[in-house]
Formats: structure tokens, C-alpha cells, sequence
């Protein structure tokens, strides 16, 4: 609900006459916001609260950097709060004529409103600042790897510089806002809520233009490109993963055990990639009514009135309900959010041991605690001379065939010789430095 729909909502109000104004399509409003809104609401709020304590509570995601996830939780715990306390709560006072709640509402609605708005900003640039992160740790530059390790390193103050930018950004609607009583009226005509102009330029230049470029477009578009450039480079590192691991099998065997650094690394690549898919699938349509107010907001207004206050409604509910979802994407791509949360529910020893085993795998790097590979130098020789005698000028790109036929690979996939044969080598010399050391 913006303030844009405050004003919508009031702009027929009669203020000389004490006629009380209620919202328009209200039975409409109280299946999309009262029961669907309000249903997915108390469940984004739940899985916000067991995601806070399960980031601060948990060892094993303790040791582990957790700061954008553990601030966009508290972020959307604020969002998901506000959601029920303004557009449900007016919703049900409305439809139901319940005086108390209608007067209440009035109360607390400018804090609660600019909470949820500085909330919903600092939560975009947040993820914004994540996946900007994420997409320079896909990239292969001298450029992009320093500026990944000064975000890295002052990640704190990045997170910090985007809460500030969302209260500055959102901060002011506080005072475009403000409640009027009427002491000449009784219950539900002697309040209401209005939007104080502050300036000309300041209403069309900064509230309408400057504040939704960057708070609705902005953020949109630069995470459109972001999310989609992560997904083209991770299905590059997957192939190429995939071909150095069987490379890796081949020249270990079954002792080799998968990289679980890197694991943790996709999985959470994964994971933010799905969140962010979320987040503009959510907003699509509130970018979507945005563009039209634009381009013609008279006839937004006046000619489809239902189509803007309802179409309003669904964009604040997919809001809500994209806050929901990040509890279960971590939870499906991230094994060790899996085991937290079993962990949390249950008082089996064996999960508890079971995640601290995985906590400290995953600390000790590549290779797992339990076995330690070595290496026949003889075989490993040949099959590096074998593929010194490949034709590296092929033009064969297709590597599926490692995957097929794994065996044979040497002559179906010579594009690739030097590589892997380099790679080979590579493995070798350090893992027995690594033996040699044991």
C-alpha cells in the first residue's frame, strides 16, 4: 500500500460533511488481503522468526558468514508484521465496522507505514548488494576479483550503507503523511488520513519521480541483469565442474570425495539465485502499475479503478508472500540450514552430531575428514601421456560425452586434453605435498 493508494483512497472524502469513508470493494479486499494475505502473513512471520533464531542459535551457521540472509529475515519480518497491522487490520475494521480497531489503526499507521517502506527499501538494496557480490565472484578478472575482496571486506559497511539509503529514501514519508480528527464528528467519521504536499517540485520531482526510479526501477532492472548473468555463469562452472570431477575420479578413484566448499558455494549461489527470482516475479506487477502511472495515471484511476485498487492489493500480497518462500529455498538448497532445522525440532543426539560433522567438514576445506586419497603415480603418468598424444586442435565443444561415457572420454573429448591434463597435474602435486605433510 502506497501512499500513492492513500491518497486514491481518500480523494473523495468529504471533509465538511461527517460521512464516514470506507475503502471501495471491500469483499473483494477481504479474500485477497483479509484471509489469502493475512493467511500467507502469519506464515511469512512464523518462518521469518524459527530463520532469525535458527541463524543466531545454530554453531554450525554461526561460524559461517550469514549477515545478508540474517538482515533481509529481520527485514521481512518488519515487512511481513506491517502487512498485518495496516492493510489487514483497516481491511477487517472496514468490512466489519469494528470501531476500536478502526481508531487504533489511526493511531500507529504513519510509524508502521514508514517502518514497513524503510524496511521493504533496505531489504531490496541488501539483496541487491548480495547478488552484486555474488555476480563479481562469477566473473574471471583482475577487476571484479578486487572488487570482490574489498566488498568482502567491508561487507559490514556495505550492509550498513543500504539501510541507510533505505531509511533516507523512505525515511520522508513519515512527513507526507498525517492523521486529521474532526471534533465535530463521532466514530468512524472522526479520523482520517490524508497526504500533506510538501512542495511542488518536492511532490512530482522526488515522491513521484526520484523515489520510485530508485526504490521500483532501478532496483528491478539492475537485479533483472545481475540474476541473469549468475545463472548463465554457473551453468558454465557446472559444466566445467562436472568434466574436472570425473577427471579427478578417474585419476583418484572412489576415495576422492566432492569439493564441499564449493558445494556450499553453489548451493548458496542456488539459493540466491531463486530468491531473487522471487523478488521480481513478486514485483512485476507493482513495476507494472508504476509504468502506467507514468504514462497515463488519470485513466489508472478513473477508468479502471478496480483494476488498480485490486491489482495494488495483489502486489503487496506477493511481497509478502515472496518473504515467505526464503525459509524454504534455504532449506531446499542448503543441507546445512536442513540439518539446523532438524536439529531445532528434534532432541535426537544424532542430528546434533550429525551437523557438527558436517560444520567441521566444511571447515577443513575440500576434502573430507574421514579418508585421505593417494594416488597410483604410474597410472596417473600414463593417463597424462595419454592425453599429451590427443589432438588438441579439435573443434569438439561437446562434453556431454563425459557424462555417457565416461571411460572413453580420452579420444571423444580431445578439445579439452591440455586442460585436463594440466588440471591432472595440478591435483597430483597437491595432494601428495598435502600426503607428505600427514
Amino acid at each position: 500500500m502506497t501512499a500513492a493508494d492513500l491518497l486514491e483512497l481518500y480523494d473523495d472524502f468529504n471533509e465538511s460533511a461527517c460521512v464516514p469513508y470506507f475503502q471501495p470493494y471491500l469483499r473483494e479486499k477481504v479474500i485477497i488481503i483479509g484471509i489469502v494475505g493475512s493467511s500467507v502473513a502469519v506464515v511469512s512471520l512464523i518462518e521469518n522468526v524459527v530463520l532469525l533464531l535458527l541463524l543466531l542459535t545454530s554453531p554450525a551457521l554461526y561460524r559461517n558468514n550469514r549477515s545478508y540472509m540474517l538482515l533481509m529475515a529481520l527485514f521481512d519480518l518488519v515487512v511481513t508484521l506491517s502487512y498485518i497491522l495496516i492493510l489487514s487490520a483497516i481491511t477487517f475494521a472496514d468490512y466489519y465496522r469494528i470501531l476500536p480497531l478502526f481508531l487504533l489503526w489511526h493511531q500507529y499507521f504513519r510509524v508502521v507505514f514508514t517502518l514497513s517502506h524503510v524496511a521493504m527499501s533496505s531489504s531490496t538494496y541488501i539483496l541487491l548488494t548480495a547478488t552484486f557480490e555474488r555476480y563479481l565472484a562469477a566473473q574471471i578478472s583482475e577487476t571484479s576479483l578486487y572488487l570482490l575482496g574489498l566488498l568482502r571486506r567491508k561487507r559490514k559497511q556495505a550492509m550498513l550503507v543500504a539501510v541507510l539509503l533505505g531509511s533516507v529514501v523512505k525515511g520522508s514519508v513519515f512527513f507526507e503523511l498525517n492523521i486529521a480528527y474532526r471534533e465535530d464528528c463521532e466514530n468512524f467519521a472522526s479520523v482520517y488520513a490524508e497526504i500533506v504536499g510538501v512542495h511542488p517540485w518536492y511532490d512530482s520531482a522526488w515522491r513521484f519521480w526520484g523515489r520510485r526510479i530508485l526504490t521500483v526501477f532501478l532496483p528491478f532492472l539492475m537485479l533483472s541483469y545481475l540474476n541473469a548473468s549468475i545463472v548463465l555463469s554457473l551453468r558454465r562452472q557446472t559444466r566445467d565442474h562436472t568434466v574436472k570431477t570425473l577427471i579427478l575420479y578417474v585419476a583418484v578413484g572412489s576415495r576422492a570425495t566432492p569439493d564441499l566448499k564449493r558445494t556450499h558455494v553453489k548451493a548458496a549461489t542456488r539459493s540466491l539465485v531463486m530468491v531473487v527470482s522471487c523478488y521480481l516475479i513478486a514485483n512485476a506487477l507493482d513495476v507494472i502499475l508504476a509504468s502506467w502511472e507514468y504514462v497515463d495515471a488519470e485513466n489508472l484511476a478513473d477508468n479502471l479503478p478496480m483494476f488498480y485498487a485490486i491489482g495494488s492489493d495483489i502486489a503487496s500480497m506477493l511481497t509478502v508472500f515472496a518473504a515467505a518462500l526464503r525459509l524454504p529455498i534455504y532449506t531446499l538448497n542448503d543441507q546445512r540450514i536442513r540439518l539446523a532445522l532438524k536439529q531445532m525440532f528434534s532432541v535426537s543426539p544424532k542430528l546434533a552430531v550429525k551437523s557438527n560433522r558436517l560444520s567441521i567438514d566444511s571447515m577443513n576445506g575440500a576434502l573430507s575428514t574421514k579418508r585421505r586419497p593417494t594416488i597410483d603415480k604410474r597410472s596417473l603418468g600414463a593417463f597424462v601421456l595419454n592425453f599429451g598424444d590427443a589432438d588438441i586442435n579439435s573443434n569438439n565443444n561437446d562434453c556431454s560425452c563425459l557424462l555417457e561415457h565416461p571411460e572413453p572420454f580420452l579420444s571423444t573429448c580431445p578439445h579439452f586434453a591440455h586442460e585436463i591434463s594440466t588440471y591432472i597435474t595440478n591435483e597430483f602435486e597437491v595432494i601428495s605435498s598435502w600426503q607428505s605433510r600427514v
